[in-house]
């Protein structure tokens, strides 16, 4: 019962501040990703941050500096990646100080790859303690974007499937134990558009969630532009395209509320890929960014850093500062109109409270024109 009043007290500080408060200030950051490392053991075809080999990253005193920063007083939802975060040698020391900064933190979520099984139980099961010690939701996904030789292909090695899947169920087997939700992650590319849904069943059979993610083509994080014209969509897969994203879009009683939610995103971006804008809030446009190993603050990975916190600022001078806000009202009338993103979509969804009472009554998305862009307006 406690635990439903806070969640019920966090939703309406959350609708409150999307839809009345956001109007006369800057929303304080609620929710936060970070990249704890770039390292990675994957050799993705549509991501790109396995080449970075990078150097320099943040050691654990340059992190026990930055989280001193009163900016993440107010995270309630934190998602730990990368890279591959099983990778960063700390990982459980550096989570267990990410916990101590974000006294109202209410949820964690956990991103790995799967590769590695043995040192993903162990890290799970201290994650879980932690976590349950702060009475914190704490949930693990993994990435799967096909069954067999699709996954390894799309993964860029060999066997990999079988790493894969002997974590996930290795992990299903701890998580009533160890109280965690388990969720596994596939991204849709022209390589597996007419078979992403045999991982879906595949999950089903088993008893765990999945969840659909479009590859989306970037300059910035995943550095994948290169690969556009081999996974993107062609005319060709429209056919095939629609009908999964029709299929998403319908709300499946199994799920109920979370369902609704779901449905309201994917019918979002079936429009989108019909020529429509995005409709769907975001909260990296009102109250979220991203923090990575290198110091680097974004609020959000699909444009530019918006600064370092090694180079004289503070995360908090960097997430405040005029010329950044102004930069983040730029993209909601640029970028923002056709992104497929559906990072931390459903708390948005809820918050923005309106949109989905409209699409609850209507079951359609609510859409905005898009502001006319002034090309000598200075932003």
């Amino acid at each position: 019962m406690i635990d439903k009043i806070k969640k019920a007290l966090i939703l309406s500080k959350g609708i409150y501040g999307y839809n009345v408060l956001r109007f006369f200030k800057t929303l304080p950051p609620t929710e936060l990703q970070i990249n704890v490392t770039y390292r990675c053991n994957s050799r993705c075809r549509m991501c790109g941050i396995w080449k970075m080999k990078p150097e320099n990253e943040l050691s654990f005193e340059q992190w026990r500096k930055i989280m001193g920063d009163s900016v993440f007083s107010t995270i309630q939802r934190l998602v730990v990646t990368g890279g591959e975060p099983l990778l960063h040698p700390r990982l459980v020391e550096l989570t267990k100080l990410f916990l101590g900064s974000m006294p109202k933190l209410q949820f964690l979520n956990l991103t790995t790859n799967g590769f590695l099984t043995k040192k993903a139980v162990e890290t799970v099961k201290k994650l879980s303690r932690l976590a349950a010690g702060r009475g914190i939701h704490f949930s693990v996904s993994v990435s799967l974007d096909g069954i067999g030789q699709t996954h390894d292909l799309i993964r860029g090695i060999d066997g990999v499937f079988e790493k894969t899947k002997k974590t996930v169920l290795a992990l299903k087997s701890i998580r009533s134990k160890y109280n965690f939700r388990l969720g596994v992650g596939g991204v849709i590319s022209r390589e597996n558009l007419d078979k992403i849904e045999r991982v879906e069943e595949w999950c089903n059979k088993r008893e765990i969630d999945f969840n659909y993610q479009i590859i989306g083509f970037h300059e910035t994080y995943v550095q994948n532009m290169d690969q556009k014209n081999l996974l993107g969509f062609r005319k060709e897969d429209k056919k095939t395209l629609y009908s999964l994203l029709r299929k998403l879009a319908t709300p499946s009683s199994r799920f109920g509320f979370r369902s609704w939610i779901k449905s309201y995103y994917w019918k979002d971006m079936l429009s989108i890929y019909q020529g429509g804008n995005r409709t769907t809030p975001c909260p990296f446009l009102y109250d979220a960014f991203v923090l990575d190993s290198l110091g680097d603050v974004y609020y959000c990975l699909s444009e530019r850093k918006i600064g370092n916190c090694l180079k004289g600022k503070t995360v908090s001078q960097i997430y405040y500062h005029p010329k950044n806000l102004a930069f983040r009202k730029k993209m909601t009338r640029t970028v923002c109109l056709k992104c497929n993103s559906g990072c931390f979509v459903s708390s948005a969804i809820i918050k923005d409270f309106k949109r989905f009472a409209w699409f609850g009554l209507t079951g359609k998305c609510r859409r905005r024109r898009p502001p006319v862009l002034d090309p000598n307006r200075r932003l």
